[in-house]
């Protein structure tokens, strides 16, 4: 007996449907929460916790993986020169 091939089409479709369906799920909606105030306007930048978290953080992670980035570049290249 020879095997079902699965085409890439139905592959795809498979993928957008489990994709929808994952994501529109009743349990996925279910975890919304109700009843708790969502803040939908700009931020407060005038508060030193919201400089903290939305400038002072992303800027800090922004530099340490630059620095992570160059100090691995040059561990591999010191590496390869090596062997």
């Amino acid at each position: 007996m020879r095997s079902l091939a699965i085409s890439s089409f139905q592959k795809l479709t498979f993928l957008i449907v489990s994709f929808f369906y994952t994501l529109f799920s009743p349990s996925v909606i279910g975890q919304v929460p109700q009843g708790i105030p969502k803040g939908n306007g700009p931020i407060d930048l005038s508060s030193t916790s919201n400089v903290i978290v939305y400038v002072v953080l992303p800027l800090a992670v922004l530099a340490i993986f630059v620095i992570w980035r160059i100090t691995n570049k040059r561990k591999t290249k010191k590496e390869e020169e090596g062997l």
